[in-house]
């Protein structure tokens, strides 16, 4: 059990890299699905909702995120969520 929650701890780090720009997006989603893949089945249930966000939120969270450190908006917030909405429609779009 501690390997495992040392190789859990690895991969926010390398999540909170790709948010200061060293690593990209899709390179942290890569490690994600490396990750998961190497998962034995008790584990899955564990950490199920780690890696629904890993999959689906934060990869644009972290595109936002990187935007916001850029361009430093008054209402940072405000900023984000709009970002967030436009992706949202923007997917929604292509999944059509």
């Amino acid at each position: 059990m501690e390997e495992f929650k040392a190789t859990l701890l690895n991969e926010s780090d390398k999540i909170v890299e790709a948010a200061t720009g060293e690593e990209t997006a899709q390179d942290t989603m890569e490690d994600v699905a490396s990750f998961e893949a190497q998962l034995k089945p008790s584990h899955t249930a564990s950490i199920a909702p780690r890696i629904y966000l890993d999959k689906t939120v934060v990869p644009v969270l972290l595109e936002g995120m990187k935007l916001l450190v850029a361009e430093r908006p008054e209402n940072a917030l405000e900023y984000l969520g709009k970002f967030l909405l436009d992706k949202s429609q923007q997917q929604a779009q292509n999944h059509e």
